[in-house]
């Protein structure tokens, strides 16, 4: 987190200007074996309006791969699929984690080969999060 970032809870406000530039985000990702893994993001408290422009620049880049399908099918394509792209969108929310490695769209790629789901759960918290503004269940 930069000098400038200061993490505080997402609820403080004092002016419509002043929301928490950065606030705790924790993300139970479920695992192969039943357990979850938990991982705390530092997420940006993007304007909701920003946040849906993110996502809406994502839609599309996703839309426009899909026109360029492989006539062959194939498993590992099938399974990295959309990975790179999504791994970047969380990266436009996220400053960092509370894993040792740095938070980066290669780590987010890692992190969704070793543990499937965690993309998809990282977003979803993101999501209900910025567009909705609830950090609980």
């Amino acid at each position: 987190m930069s000098k400038t970032q200061k993490s505080v809870p997402a609820f403080s406000l004092k002016t419509l200007g002043g929301a928490a530039s950065v606030f705790d985000l924790p993300v139970s990702i479920a695992r192969r074996d039943g357990d979850d893994l938990s991982i705390t993001l530092k997420v940006k408290s993007l304007r909701k309006s920003a946040w849906a422009t993110h996502r809406d620049e994502h839609l599309a880049a996703l839309r426009a791969e899909g026109k360029a399908v492989d006539a062959e099918f194939s498993f590992a394509v099938q399974a990295s699929t959309g990975v790179k792209e999504h791994a970047d969108l969380i990266v436009k929310a996220a400053t960092g984690w509370d894993l040792e490695d740095p938070l980066t769209a290669d780590n987010i790629a890692e992190l969704e080969d070793l543990v499937p789901g965690s993309i998809q759960a990282i977003l979803t918290k993101i999501d209900i999060a910025l567009f909705q503004g609830r950090l609980g269940n």
